[in-house]
């Protein structure tokens, strides 16, 4: 059997990140390295995760990183184009997700994602319900 080295730790570790579509910076320091984390934005800018000072609390770092990543992925929920908004709202509510978008596309995602914004939406009451309604006898019109 063959010891792990660092060295194979780092190759599995930048593999894992390539995979989860992560970027690994490696930033030199006092006497030693430390490895930060970081996930593109479709804009093009990046949303820092985290940081680890070895090889292998980086590759076990990015292990749970792309296991999570794969899990929200696999729990979203594609809108078909004939949706309607109000039926996508449906959807939200039914599932107790939020209902986001990226400028492009429009998703039901049990978290907000990095880039993602939530689409606030409320149903307002009809007419009928609005203003002040009494309903006590004893009120002179």
């Amino acid at each position: 059997m063959s010891a792990v080295t660092p060295g194979k730790i780092m190759v599995e570790a930048r593999q894992i990140a390539r995979d989860a579509s992560l970027l690994l910076i490696e930033k030199p320091g006092q006497g030693r390295t430390m490895y930060h984390i970081y996930r593109p934005l479709p804009d093009g800018r990046k949303t820092f995760l985290g940081k680890r000072g070895t090889p292998a609390a980086l590759r076990a770092y990015l292990r749970r990183l792309a296991a999570a990543h794969q899990e929200i992925a696999m729990a979203q929920i594609h809108l078909t184009p004939s949706l309607t908004l109000l039926e996508a709202y449906q959807v939200e509510q039914d599932a107790g997700m939020h209902l986001i978008c990226d400028g492009r596309e429009v998703r039901v995602s049990p978290i907000i994602l990095p880039g993602w914004r939530a689409i606030p939406l409320r149903i307002k009451p009809t007419a009928a319900t609005r203003g002040n309604v009494c309903t006590d006898d004893r009120v002179a019109a």
